[in-house]
C-alpha cells in the first residue's frame, strides 16, 4: 500500500522522523493558505490602488460591497455605502493623485475572509508640486458569490518615523 511505503522510509520510522514530517507541514499552512485567500484578496487592494492612480473615483468604488464602511485618511466622517463611497473619491477624477503600496500584511481569516494591513503614500498636486503623504491602513475583504470585495477601509495618515 501507499501508506506502507511511505512508512519504510528510514526517517520516518523515528518519532524524530515523524516530528519533522509533522513540523513541516505545520510551517508551510500559512504559506498554503496565503497562497489562495490571501492572494485573491490583495488583488483587490492592487487593483483599487490603480484605479485611484488612474483618478476613476467609479473603478475605485467597485472594489467595496455596497455596505462597505470608508474611514477616510482626511476625513472626518465615516463613508458607509456605495454613494458615500464614491463622493469621498470624487475629487480624484482628473487630479493626477496617485497611489502605492508598500508594506503589508495579509492575515486569513477564513476562506472568505483576509484582512490586509500595511502602509501607501498618496501623491497628490498642490500649486503643481507633488506633495507626499504617507498613511497606513487596514483593509477587511469579504468573498460573496465568488468575487471578493472590500467591506471594511481604514486609513490614516502615518507620523514620522522615529
Amino acid at each position: 500500500s501507499i501508506h506502507g511505503d511511505f512508512m519504510n522510509i528510514p526517517s520516518l520510522q523515528k518519532p524524530a522522523g515523524i516530528f519533522s514530517l509533522v513540523l513541516l507541514v505545520l510551517l508551510t499552512l500559512p504559506l498554503i493558505a496565503i497562497g489562495g485567500s490571501g492572494e485573491e484578496a490583495n488583488v483587490v487592494i492592487d487593483r483599487w490602488s490603480a484605479a485611484y492612480s488612474s483618478n476613476d473615483p467609479e473603478a475605485v468604488t467597485r472594489n467595496y460591497r455596497p455596505d462597505a464602511i470608508l474611514l477616510g485618511t482626511f476625513s472626518p466622517a465615516i463613508s458607509q455605502g456605495t454613494d458615500a463611497i464614491r463622493t469621498y473619491f470624487s475629487d480624484i477624477k482628473g487630479s493626477g493623485a496617485k497611489n502605492s503600496i508598500g508594506e503589508r500584511y495579509t492575515m486569513v481569516l477564513n476562506d472568505n475572509a483576509v484582512i490586509v494591513t500595511g502602509f501607501y503614500d498618496f501623491t497628490r498636486l498642490k500649486d503643481r508640486q507633488a506633495v507626499s503623504a504617507p498613511s497606513r491602513f487596514t483593509m477587511l475583504l469579504i468573498k460573496n458569490g465568488g468575487e471578493w470585495l472590500i467591506a471594511h477601509h481604514h486609513s490614516s495618515p502615518r507620523g514620522p518615523t522615529s
